[in-house]
């Protein structure tokens, strides 16, 4: 390939920002090349020349400066540490050689402007997928943004190697072909599958159910003199240290696998440290609950804060350390199953709570089987991470970060092939016996039926039912042409097919939005919720073990004492368990839709070919037949004619597709999505309207909401909610592993 030279690059750049902003009959207005989403998926970073993937590898991806600097065994000062962690010194460029956040950008063309930085080698753009470590800049400063069309968003502290999903080398010319190419906002993200584009082979596909955590004004870090304190947001962080609040970000968001926590030591801290968890403002009522039932553990401070220093050392008479292994276990499973069950009637699958007893232990030994690690080694891996942390601070609220920390280890697991192929099914097959069963209409013999059924019959059962009817409407295209020299004219013969194509698109829309269709939609979004309360049970369960696991003889005073900490830990934990099952639900949501559009554009196609096959066909025989002429003879085309169809026929199969309609197709099954009822639970009302996955004071809020006002049909593409910063407005994947 011819190598792309610096001045080729800056006149493309600068022709594609001009074809951009003016637009003519003839070359319409592009959209801009970046995620408009403030918790993007994709985000670019480009790289000088000198820097290669190589070595990118070899440093195990992108570090910040300051983190670099740390690992080392620099010690910052206050001084330091404010400035590194604040969002508006980094822009700036003030003092990076403190900085915890590495840069990035929606926007290609930024990101390859960077590659050029200083240099006159063209170097490398990246391609990085995003989880909760990042940050959006221009979301989290707004106006005080000084570089706001740079769409910066900024990872803390590092980048590793296997999130970059693979890089463009700039002195080729496939970049800038890309670019040319972009024309929708997500255009940019059919890079993979571009020539010259090199993937990552060591891209790990757990970041595929990840992204950014949008605005954090708490992390702008302005000077203590600067107006913008006086404005909201930043009026309710005034006074807070940028430092202090960035720890927090890392505690709160931030999952650190095993084995990395050195890297991390400098926000995590440990428990032989000064470690103060950060509580989410929702669960700060807890403390409340606490005192009410008069948990003399320790002293919850009002700041939404556990200070070590208030707290009063636990006792018990409770000696965990002789439990066995399946002591541990049965314990967990018997916390999941009272946890599963509850959660079944608080989401409205009261039916497969009553009719289906099996379904826990069913789903608890078939997930097992696919899960990355087993339930025993899920307890003693939080065991050894929150009990020093609950121990030190003496705080049950501990428990709801560690709720947030399991979804975010365990929520892609019924995105995994296995599962959505034998689980899934079970699933929904169980959800419709219990269905019928609750109407009288199967008997108690029946309901184990999706248990012993080979799975491969579920999930032929399963898939969506495309029962068309025959291809009708070809033959009553044909007629009405009482002279047959008519079919010989190209025009008439595009005109007919497009007619017919048309008609059949308008079945498949009809099919798409019937009852019976609808039906399907239901139980497999029904299935991916049930699943997930199924996972959130069995993180209840875990987290009861691991309470039980790190009591020590002399954690409470009493046996009494004792039980009453084992309902608060229950109690720690509901309110980010449903924060965090509502998020999925809206991922569930997408799931399906995303299936659907599978789903529906592949039919599309083989209906296309089925519908040409036959529309050829007829079209061939009405118009080669012999027609009767004074009754009793028959005149036959003339050859030539015959071949000369026969031409054009041919030329029209191979080279003339159907249109495929894809944006009234992907439209109609929007639709249906938007029909999916949403969790009362998932539902407050704001002022006088009900919103969907709202930020409300607290989830109860729904209850109330749900009840005194019939649920309306939400676009599940445009749900408002702090804890949902861009889940429902994404699309499919467009990378895989």
């Amino acid at each position: 390939m011819k190598p792309l030279q610096l001045p080729l690059l800056t006149a493309a750049l600068s022709l594609l920002s001009q074809t951009q902003a003016i637009p003519s009959p003839n070359n319409p207005p592009l959209a801009s090349p970046e995620t408009s989403s403030d918790s993007p998926e994709f985000v670019w970073r480009g790289e000088q020349e000198k820097r290669s993937p190589e070595d990118v590898k070899r440093a195990g991806g992108f570090r910040a400066i300051g983190l670099n600097s740390m690992l080392k065994g620099g010690v910052p000062t206050e001084v330091e540490r404010d400035m590194g962690s604040g969002l508006y010194a980094h822009t700036a460029g003030f003092d990076l050689g403190t900085t915890l956040y590495v840069s990035t950008s929606t926007d290609p063309l930024v990101a390859a402007s960077f590659a050029h930085i200083r240099s006159d080698t063209p170097g490398y753009v990246y391609l990085i997928h995003t989880d909760s470590k990042f940050i959006d800049v221009e979301a989290s400063l707004k106006e005080a943004a000084i570089f706001p069309f740079d769409k910066e968003h900024v990872a803390v502290g590092l980048i590793p190697w296997d999130q970059i999903v693979g890089w463009f080398d700039l002195k080729d010319a496939d970049f800038l072909n890309f670019l040319l190419g972009l024309r929708k906002p997500r255009d940019h993200l059919k890079a993979p599958d571009m020539e010259g584009f090199h993937r990552n082979s060591d891209f790990n596909a757990k970041y595929l159910s990840e992204m950014g955590t949008g605005g954090q004004p708490q992390l702008a870090g302005f000077s203590k003199s600067a107006v913008y304190w006086e404005r909201e947001p930043w009026l309710s962080f005034r006074g807070q240290s940028a430092a202090d609040n960035l720890e927090a970000y890392v505690r709160k968001h931030v999952h650190v696998p095993m084995g990395d926590e050195g890297v991390w030591k400098w926000a995590l801290k440990t428990a032989d440290d000064d470690y103060i968890p950060f509580i989410d403002e929702g669960e700060a009522g807890l403390s409340t609950a606490v005192e009410n039932r008069a948990m003399a553990c320790c002293e919850i401070a009002k700041r939404s804060l556990v200070d070590k220093r208030d707290c009063v050392p636990c006792r018990s008479n409770h000696d965990a350390s002789h439990m066995d292994d399946s002591e541990i276990l049965a314990l967990a499973s018997e916390n999941s199953k009272d946890k599963f069950d509850s959660l079944l009637h608080e989401f409205g699958y009261e039916a497969v709570a009553t009719h289906q007893p099996q379904l826990h232990d069913q789903l608890a030994t078939r997930l097992e089987q696919v899960g990355q690690s087993s339930r025993l080694e899920r307890i003693q891996y939080f065991s050894a991470k929150y009990g020093g942390q609950v121990v030190k601070a003496g705080g049950l609220l501990v428990y709801g970060t560690a709720v947030a920390d399991s979804f975010t280890h365990e929520a892609s697991v019924l995105d995994r092939a296995a599962v959505m192929a034998s689980i899934l099914p079970v699933i929904g097959c169980a959800i419709r016996v219990a269905d019928d069963a609750s109407k009288g209409e199967v008997d108690a013999a029946r309901a184990s039926f999706c248990f012993i059924e080979d799975v491969l019959v579920l999930a032929g059962l399963w898939e969506f039912g495309l029962a068309w009817q025959a291809l009708l409407g070809v033959a009553e295209t044909l007629q009405g042409i009482e002279e047959q020299d008519k079919l010989y004219d190209p025009d008439v013969f595009r005109a007919k097919r497009l007619q017919g194509w048309e008609s059949k698109i308008r079945e498949m829309e009809a099919f798409i939005e019937s009852d019976e269709f609808m039906s399907n939609v239901t139980s497999r979004y029904d299935a991916h919720q049930i699943g997930l309360l199924f996972q959130a049970s069995q993180m209840v369960g875990d987290l009861h073990a691991v309470h039980h696991v790190i009591q020590t003889p002399h954690s409470y005073p009493s046996e009494k004492q004792a039980v009453q900490a084992h309902h608060m830990v229950r109690v720690a934990m509901d309110h980010e368990m449903e924060k965090q099952i509502c998020i999925e639900t809206a991922r569930n949501k997408m799931r399906v839709r995303e299936a659907l559009h599978t789903s529906m554009l592949n039919a599309t196609r083989k209906l296309a070919l089925d519908y040409d096959q036959d529309f050829f066909r007829r079209y061939w025989l009405e118009a080669t037949r012999a027609v009767p002429f004074i009754g009793f003879i028959s005149i036959s085309p003339p050859a030539t004619n015959v071949e000369e169809l026969r031409s054009e026929l041919e030329f029209q199969r191979r080279n003339v597709p159907l249109p495929s309609f894809q944006d009234r197709i992907l439209a109609a099954v929007d639709r249906v999505i938007e029909r999916l009822d949403t969790p009362a639970t998932c539902l407050c009302r704001q002022g006088n309207s009900s919103c969907e996955f709202a930020d409300c004071a607290s989830p109860a809020a729904a209850q109330t909401a749900s009840s005194s006002k019939p649920q309306a049909a939400v676009n599940p593409l445009h749900l408002a909610s702090s804890h949902l910063p861009a889940v429902a407005k994404t699309s499919a994947k467009p990378i895989t592993a």
